[in-house]
């Protein structure tokens, strides 16, 4: 049976790269048995670059999206969040992914933080409500592996 982690990060001003590769990069250091779920998967980059909300009534709504991002956080064993202090700086603090973090806290998720930020490693909310800070992806994935190991 295939364990699940929820890869959440700033998506809204970021180019299609800034916001895939870091979540490929994650899917491919997982052991097996456990998937990478990409909150990208149906939703396309316009003009390169990802929008809050975009033209399509199946995917681009504020509702699809809100769906959809809520039931991957809900399936998820355990949420990966990447927030780097590049992307805040350069489009604002990710406010979709404050919302699956809290999701996910109010669900009793595991949840790791990756980031170099020491505002988001600082703040009181997060210290509290997330179970993991880490500054990189290869100790994330240790403590995946760890925490999952012995289900898949």
């Amino acid at each position: 049976m295939s364990k699940y982690v929820y890869l959440a990060g700033p998506i809204t001003g970021c180019t299609e790269n800034a916001a895939k590769d870091w979540r490929a990069h994650v899917a491919e250091m997982l052991p097996p048995g456990v998937v990478a779920v990409n909150p990208l998967r149906c939703e396309p980059a316009v003009n390169g670059k990802y929008e809050a909300v975009y033209d399509d009534p199946r995917f681009g709504t504020s509702a699809a999206i809100s769906g959809k991002n809520w039931f991957d956080t809900m399936r998820a064993d355990i949420v990966l969040v990447y927030l780097p202090q590049a992307a805040r700086r350069q489009h604002g603090l990710s406010i979709g992914t404050m919302f699956e973090v809290g999701w996910a806290s109010a669900m009793q998720k595991a949840i790791i933080v990756v980031t170099d930020d020491e505002k988001i490693q600082g703040h009181p909310l997060m210290q509290r409500n997330v179970n993991w800070i880490l500054p990189n992806f290869e100790q994330a994935v240790e403590v995946i592996e760890g925490i999952l190991g012995v289900y898949v």
